[in-house]
């Protein structure tokens, strides 16, 4: 249902579909235009690969900073040929726009944080730190990304809604009922597994679908604008929501975020599929089956793989060996806004 309005949208780039719809171009293209470009594709994954594995094994690289204390608030220069690539392909105008929201986050909100004693950093601490800012600063910017998407599809909407009606046309109409009824099972089995796996009660759990279809579209629409897909932002957003509505229940805190942040996840790869699709001539409905199948194989492997590699998650999991910050960044969301701040330990 998101897919006409956000793909139609000639603001989003959607810049991983991009990138992705350029190397498949490459690859299946011929002549000698085509054998130049896949080659300098492959060059510069070589390039990228090499300049990786020698800052990890070798020789890291200096990660320059015109001081220690601006260097605590990230202000330092990442030799990652990744950040280049990723500015290659969003452009000034949305890198420009990155770069000023990090100036007043992390020049700005930062450094008052710390003077007013909301953060306290360890004495010794050095280094970019990250984990314990974010914490505050994820606030006002998932208060302004999630208001802005909002209010841009209730735009869209009204103008779409006014320009059909003063054409004669029907304003609203019913939607096919293929989709529908793949909405419905999803709906149901979301629901249902929550309350079967979780306890959670019903009404709660049905609750977390109209939040979650509506963090849904404002990831899909960050993504189409950044590429970057805000899953913990959408997730501890999520646990705020519920947080308020039903205080002191951890259960359905954690797994409002995770409903909110797969779906998320699942918008987001799917809206970057179709605008890939939509430009090679695929139809919508095939790469529907095929993510479909993608999650089923998918949720499989990756349960496998996980616990083939972390097979006690309650004793491994937040220790130095797997610090897993975004585990430890939901859980004390969840523990504050559960049993307040009093829960949070001192580390």
């Amino acid at each position: 249902y998101l897919r006409p309005s956000l793909l139609n949208d000639t603001s989003l780039k959607f810049p991983e579909g991009m990138a992705t719809l350029e190397t498949l171009l490459h690859i299946y293209n011929h002549g000698r235009e085509a054998a130049t470009r896949l080659k300098v594709l492959l060059s510069t994954a070589l390039l990228s690969a090499l300049a990786k594995w020698v800052d990890t094994f070798v020789w890291a690289f200096p990660r320059w900073s015109p001081s220690a204390q601006l260097e605590r608030l990230t202000f330092s220069a990442d030799p990652s040929l990744l950040l280049v690539g990723f500015g290659a392909i969003i452009g000034i105008r949305v890198g420009l726009t990155l770069l000023i929201g990090a100036l007043l986050a992390w020049g700005g909100l930062a450094p008052w944080l710390l003077e007013q004693g909301l953060v306290t950093l360890p004495a010794d601490s050095s280094g970019p730190q990250f984990a314990a800012l974010v914490e505050w600063l994820l606030w006002p910017g998932v208060s302004l990304m999630v208001c802005s998407t909002l209010a841009s599809l209730a735009i869209r909407l009204w103008t779409l809604h006014a320009s059909t009606k003063a054409s004669g046309g029907t304003p609203w109409s019913m939607p096919k009922p293929g989709p529908a009824a793949g909405f419905a099972l999803a709906i149901l089995l979301v629901v249902s597994l929550q309350a079967l796996l979780f306890g959670i009660n019903l009404w709660m759990a049905l609750l977390t679908i109209p939040l979650a279809i509506c963090l849904a579209a404002v990831a899909a629409r960050v993504v189409g604008a950044t590429g970057i897909p805000p899953i913990g932002a959408i997730g501890q957003l999520s646990q705020l929501s519920f947080g308020i509505v039903a205080p002191g229940q951890v259960p359905i805190n954690l797994m409002s975020a995770n409903t909110a942040g797969g779906s998320a996840g699942q918008c987001t790869d799917l809206m970057n599929d179709f605008k890939v699709g939509r430009a090679i001539g695929a139809t919508p409905r095939k790469q529907l089956i095929a993510q479909t199948l993608g999650i089923f194989v998918g949720s499989i492997v990756g349960a496998l793989a996980y616990m083939a590699l972390i097979p006690d998650p309650q004793s491994m999991l937040l220790t130095e060996e797997w610090p897993a910050p975004a585990v430890a960044t939901w859980k004390a969301v969840a523990q504050t806004l559960t049993h307040g701040l009093d829960s949070l330990s001192a580390s």
